[in-house]
């Protein structure tokens, strides 16, 4: 219970801060739509890729033959998949609002694009994190909307990401289990394949 009170602050601090951030903070409209929906959707499509990115990056570490955890290297691949499927449906979903999608590049931190981890906790630490931006962006752009149909459309989205955030929160506390971290691992790689 408190890691979801913990994930739902972090929501809220994450669209406080988005709501004043001056890049989606528009004026105008668009067939009836506010820009600064249309804004708010173009920058949760820029998150879905990003987070591909990210797992891809983890899942390229997992693979490697001096780590050769394949079942978290399939865990990762999959998480990848599933950001560019919600991405490509946020993109479509768009379209059909008769909003515009804008494609920019995506900036990537050093986490993002980090090579090396100190084990699979670490990253799935990271990836909780990279989980709870998401879904505060996804909070955000439910919020600032008074369209029905986008916050229907979200809805989807908001579930999915708590349940990613628990079972994640999961396997986090199931890798810290046992003082032989390495054996945990093993275990837990294995379950994955």
């Amino acid at each position: 219970m408190k890691i979801f009170a913990f994930a739902l602050l972090l929501a809220f601090l994450v669209c406080k801060i988005s709501k004043t951030d001056a890049t989606c903070m528009c004026n105008d409209t668009f067939d009836g739509h506010s820009s600064n929906v249309e804004c708010l959707m173009n920058k949760q499509i820029r998150l879905e890729y990003k987070a591909s990115y990210f797992y891809d990056a983890l899942a390229a570490y997992f693979e490697r033959t001096s780590v050769g955890k394949l079942g978290f290297t399939k865990f990762f691949r999959e998480a990848s998949k599933e950001e560019i499927d919600h991405a490509r449906s946020m993109t479509s979903f768009v379209n059909s609002l008769g909003m515009k999608v804008k494609f920019s590049s995506v900036t990537l931190t050093s986490e993002d694009t980090k090579s090396s981890w100190n084990g699979a906790k670490e990253a799935v630490e990271a990836a909780i994190k990279k989980e709870n931006l998401v879904y505060g962006n996804i909070l955000c752009v439910h919020r600032s909307s008074n369209d029905e149909a986008v916050q229907e459309f979200l809805d989807h989205f908001i579930k999915e990401q708590v349940k990613s955030i628990n079972d994640l929160t999961i396997l986090k506390s199931r890798l810290s289990m046992a003082e032989d971290t390495k054996l945990v691992e093993f275990l837990v790689d294995k379950e994955f394949l």
